[in-house]
């Protein structure tokens, strides 16, 4: 039987382990369930652009933690606050407990408009406003 992290898909859960529902497919080195595999839709906190990495924050307001090697089709300087993704949540081998989420699968939303740069969106082309 396959078991992954307790951590995934926006839900913490009390166990640390638990067994997997269904298939389980590795992903760029990560734990992704793929009976839950639909992308959750989250919006570009921050980012660290010379170390390649970012937070996003995710449709409960979880912030995730992403890095350019969980993209999927979006170059990395597209991402910059403030503009729209879909991702899924997972999990690597040695995260600790009490680190950020992890979001791999990471791709521009249908109707995101994209970053130049890293840099954040004007607020008249964030979503939502």
């Amino acid at each position: 039987m396959n078991c992954f992290p307790a951590r995934v898909l926006g839900t913490i859960l009390a166990a640390a382990v638990v067994e997997a529902p269904g298939p389980v497919r590795a992903c760029a080195g990560f734990a992704v369930d793929e009976a839950e595999g639909t992308p959750m839709r989250g919006t570009i906190d921050r980012v660290v652009a010379d170390r390649g990495f970012g937070f996003l924050i995710g449709p409960n307001g979880e912030e995730y933690f992403f890095h350019r090697s969980g993209l999927t089709g979006t170059p990395f300087e597209e991402l910059g606050p403030g503009v729209t993704v879909l991702f899924q949540a997972a999990e690597e081998p040695g995260d600790e407990p009490d680190e950020h989420l992890r979001a791999v699968n990471i791709r521009l939303d249908e109707d995101a408009i994209p970053a130049v740069d890293n840099e954040p969106l004007p607020p008249g082309k964030i979503a939502g406003l």
